[in-house]
């Protein structure tokens, strides 16, 4: 993959167990109000905390190299590159349930499937999942992470949204995950700006007036490999936290998300979940990453909480109509009024304002 970010941190605090904890001299108030989301206060508090832990523990250190056995490839749901399209789906999540969620994008996407799935069985809806490795989203022709074009990227593509647009009934939610992509088949390279416009493409194909769409945007990219930094450092394990610098590209982000708004769909950002004044390889004794650029499949089944109240935060944003009551993203945030509108709005603009 080519995911490169740069940036600048902001965290400096988090409500737990309702008192403040506040590090540095900079307002603590983004995260004390993020904090009012449901699940979010722990996950705060493991990256509030992360510096105490300073030793890589043996069990993790025999998960050690762990990309294979630690990210969730799904190898049953994802078509890989340069094979015939397909737009069967996976299921997940409570798999007999009518009311249905469609996980779509490349890898980026397919690693929120632990998550997704005990969601789904917990709130009884179904996820589909359409996947195709190395094939974003957007609608762009690209290579892919093998370097070569895939030629079946853009119909699958293409097939997907039309299969997603014919659903009935109608998915309470549309959740879409991706790379960016930075090199064109002709070897060009491909702008923020140019990949925004093809992001918007996509998500204005959708019919966004009929069901609300959801982007994930903030996941961090490790600046090395994780696993062998922490091979290599397993006594001082703050060695392989990446900086926020090396981590995120806010421009190219805020650029994506505001292309994302402006074609009617929803920013999920998760990047609160993952890092704080920098991101962590160790979180809550579990690895975050499975490589450079995808999350590991334990780190991302323990944000099921935490991520559903991120997508609930939609229902809040959405007109009515797009999440009724006992829909979907009602029950994955079930709290109202103000309070929760001030959270929702944070976690979205904090902290990295995409």
């Amino acid at each position: 993959m080519q995911f490169r970010r740069a940036g600048r941190a902001v965290i400096v605090g988090a409500v737990l167990s309702g008192a403040v904890i506040a590090a540095g001299a900079a307002a603590a108030s983004p995260y004390t109000t993020v904090s009012r989301l449901p699940g979010v206060p722990p996950v705060l508090s493991w990256i509030l905390h992360s510096s105490n832990t300073t030793s890589l523990s043996t069990a993790l250190q025999n998960e050690l190299p762990g990309e294979d056995k630690s990210m969730f490839w799904g190898d049953i749901c994802a078509t890989n590159p340069n094979r015939p399209p397909t737009t069967t789906p996976c299921a997940f999540g409570d798999t007999t349930a009518k009311q249905v969620v469609v996980l779509y994008g490349d890898s980026f996407a397919l690693q929120w499937v632990p998550a997704m799935s005990a969601l789904g069985t917990a709130d009884h809806f179904k996820v589909l999942v359409y996947v195709r490795l190395g094939c974003p989203f957007a609608d762009k022709a690209v290579l892919d992470y093998l370097g070569s074009f895939d030629t079946g990227c853009l119909t699958f593509r293409s097939s997907v949204v039309k299969a997603i647009n014919a659903m009935r009934p109608v998915p309470q939610l549309v959740l879409t995950a991706e790379d960016f992509y930075r090199t064109a088949p002709d070897g060009t390279g491909i702008s923020p700006r140019q990949w925004a416009a093809a992001v918007a493409v996509t998500l204005k194909q959708l019919a966004v007036r009929r069901f609300p769409v959801g982007v994930i945007l903030g996941i961090p990219a490790a600046r090395q490999d994780p696993s062998q930094c922490l091979a290599a450092h397993p006594s001082d394990i703050q060695l392989c936290d990446t900086p926020i610098a090396k981590s995120f590209s806010v421009p190219a982000d805020a650029r994506f998300a505001a292309a994302v708004r402006g074609a009617r769909g929803y920013v999920v950002n998760v990047s609160m979940l993952i890092c704080g004044n920098s991101c962590p390889d160790v979180l809550h004794n579990t690895l975050v990453h499975a490589d450079r650029w995808h999350l590991s499949a334990a780190y991302v089944q323990s944000l099921e909480r935490p991520f559903g109240s991120l997508i609930g935060c939609i229902g809040k944003r959405a007109p009515a109509a797009l999440a009724p009551g006992g829909g979907v993203l009602s029950r994955l945030l079930a709290p109202t009024g103000r309070p929760i509108l001030s959270a929702c709005k944070a976690a979205i603009t904090r902290p990295f304002n995409l």
